[in-house]
This record gives structure tokens, C-alpha cells and sequence, in this order.
């Protein structure tokens, strides 16, 4: 899967989660530190199943949206619209 982070500035993190749990850096499965070249982000090896996307900035300032993986590799919601204000 790859996607991008509007309004994302080198430092901001890019956690990938299961669904079933609450997404952070300390579940994450897989992360991506954004770069000042770019607000792009990639997660490779997904298996079939439900994930969650965590931007994050701080605190206060993160968005989280979710997707799935069919049993084919397709992923529903490819492009998630994550945006940090």
C-alpha cells in the first residue's frame, strides 16, 4: 500500500495497526518516518485482514483511517485521505 499524508512534514510518523486494537507507535506493526522530500508512505507484506493507519504529529494533531486486504491482495479504500491539520 501506498498513499500520502496531506499537510505531513518531515518528523510526522506513520503507523500501521491492526484493526483490533488501539493504533500507536507501541502496536504498531510497521512505521514510516515523513521526510521534508515527501508526505508519501509505504507498508509492504500485508496479509488478508482489517488494519488501521495512524498519521501522527502529536497528541493533539494525528488522524487514523482503515482499510482492508482481500484474500486476493486487493485493498478496499486504497487511497485513505489521511490529513494532518
Amino acid at each position: 500500500m501506498t498513499d500520502s499524508v496531506a499537510n505531513g512534514t518531515a518528523g510526522d510518523t506513520v503507523y500501521l495497526c491492526a484493526a483490533a486494537v488501539v493504533c500507536s507507535a507501541v502496536t504498531s506493526t510497521q512505521s514510516v518516518a515523513l521526510t521534508a522530500a515527501s508526505n508519501a508512505f509505504t507498508f509492504s507484506g500485508l496479509d488478508q485482514g482489517s488494519y488501521q493507519v495512524l498519521a501522527f504529529r502529536t497528541a493533539a494533531v494525528h488522524d487514523i483511517q482503515s482499510f482492508t486486504v482481500d484474500a486476493a491482495g486487493i485493498i478496499s479504500r486504497a487511497a485513505l485521505g489521511l490529513t494532518l491539520p
